[in-house]
């Protein structure tokens, strides 16, 4: 849970890979992000993760589709969509992001689809994006007092236990009206 970006796209030429791989790490050594290059028989490519967020996989598998490692190592589909969690990164992590990601889609992809849980994608508008970061965090906020206020016994399974975090936050929202 926590606000996320999710893309998936393929590279216009394989042989496009080794520059844009330069290209992205020449900008996260300037905002000082974390990078790996990827380079092997089923990988080629580039991970990198500014403070506080999930990494950022730009691995392209032989035909030239974005590929999580991670998701392919455990046999995980779609291994072809890339999921980031940027809620914790906050806004102007998230913002930076959109519009990497926006100039790298543009140069290097054929084909670039991106779903932004921020809405920024979309709209630009740092309000909306505010807007939805507030929500996020007091989802996760109210998850946390429920997990804190309720009795958790050693016979609760995932689903008592989700019941009773429901059952939580339906009963303080009924107090809060």
């Amino acid at each position: 849970m926590g606000l996320c970006i999710h893309f998936k796209g393929n590279i216009k030429n394989y042989d496009l890979i080794p520059g844009l791989v330069e290209e992205i790490a020449d900008i996260c050594e300037a905002m000082q992000w974390t990078v790996t290059i990827l380079k092997d028989e089923d990988v080629n490519g580039i991970v990198f993760s500014p403070e506080k967020c999930e990494p950022l996989f730009f691995t392209f598998n032989k035909d030239g589709q974005l590929v999580s490692p991670i998701m392919l190592e455990y046999k995980i589909e779609p291994a072809t969509t890339i999921t980031t969690k940027t809620q914790f990164a906050g806004m102007d992590t998230h913002i930076a992001l959109i519009k990497l990601l926006r100039y790298i889609s543009e140069k290097y992809f054929s084909y670039f689809h991106l779903y932004d849980e921020g809405n920024y994608w979309e709209t630009n508008d740092e309000k909306i994006l505010q807007r939805q970061f507030s929500t996020y965090n007091m989802m996760m906020d109210a998850v946390a007092d429920a997990m804190e206020n309720i009795n958790v016994t050693s016979q609760d399974n995932a689903d008592t236990f989700t019941k009773k975090i429901v059952e939580y936050l339906n009963r303080k929202n009924k107090k809060d009206e």
